[in-house]
């Protein structure tokens, strides 16, 4: 019995995509299109990683933590497409491994658009 169960668990379909939220409580627009699209998904788990190593690194990590919660509102009020996102998470993942505490930049600002 022992055996089935290891091997029914083991030909459950798993989640192809790993976002460095749960995909099944997505709410807004914005995490809708990360679980939807395999590639930003990823992006955003190498974001996740890249705020953590930031964190650590900072002298000041409450403003990185500020500056983190800006560009996410920035991002999010300005994003409306998967492309848009892809762009400013692989920007935001460049900042944050530059310095952990770069300042947020306004998403239409840095050319992203819609």
């Amino acid at each position: 019995m022992k055996k089935l169960t290891v091997l029914l668990l083991a030909l459950m379909p798993l989640p192809a995509l790993a976002a460095s939220f749960d995909c099944d409580i997505a709410a807004t627009k914005m995490e809708q299109m990360i679980c939807s699209d395999a590639e930003l998904s990823r992006a955003d788990e190498e974001l996740a990683a890249a705020y953590a190593r930031a964190l650590k690194t900072a002298s000041d990590p409450e403003a990185v933590k500020k500056q983190q919660r800006e560009w996410l509102d920035d991002t999010e009020n300005h994003c409306d497409s998967v492309a848009c996102l892809k762009s400013a998470y692989s920007r935001r993942v460049k900042e944050l491994d530059s310095s952990g505490s770069q300042p947020a930049r306004n998403a239409m600002e840095s050319g992203r658009g819609r």
